[in-house]
């Protein structure tokens, strides 16, 4: 499974599987919500991933973001993992 940024707001996956097995969902890492609970939400199905407040440059000027892109399979679920650096200028 490949993850990869395809805009700043959205995240993609390719999974070549067939059935569950091939559809992909997607959650934020658990850095991310450990770190900044409530900041960050990625649509599961849709890997739009959006800020959920503002964000204070003087209180963090750069934000870590990881994403997970994982499968649905049955006995064995696959992932992948990107983070994205969001600095605030």
């Amino acid at each position: 499974m490949l993850l990869t940024i395809v805009s700043d707001l959205y995240v993609s996956s390719n999974c070549r599987d067939k059935g569950s097995n091939g559809s992909v969902r997607y959650r934020l890492s658990e850095q991310t919500t450990t770190r900044y609970p409530g900041v960050f939400y990625v649509d599961s199905v849709s890997g739009q991933l959006k800020v959920m407040r503002s964000l204070d440059r003087e209180m963090e000027s750069i934000y870590e973001v990881g994403v997970v892109a994982y499968d649905l399979g049955q006995i064995i679920s696959l992932s992948s993992e990107v983070c994205r650096k969001i600095s605030l200028l």
